[in-house]
């Protein structure tokens, strides 16, 4: 379904709902979604917050605009 929507839009996909492991989140980029939002994974179980930026850091094979390092305990 998001490759289709990717193929028949010009405008930025944002795409959000049930996201709660890299597999999916993966998934979803590859699929075409320039946007993935996250939100109840991270309420469930805060410390996916940290893998989540690591694996975006590592998708975009550079620094993404959030950094571990910016984060504080209360972000987790």
């Amino acid at each position: 379904m998001i490759s289709y929507i990717r193929s028949t839009i010009l405008s930025p996909l944002i795409v959000g709902g049930g996201i709660t492991s890299t597999e999916t989140l993966e998934a979803i980029f590859n699929a075409g979604a320039d946007i993935v939002v996250v939100g109840n994974a991270f309420e469930e179980d805060p410390s996916k917050m940290v893998e989540f930026i690591e694996w975006v850091n590592n998708y975009n094979n550079k620094s993404s605009e959030i950094s571990l390092h910016d984060l504080s305990e209360d972000d987790l």
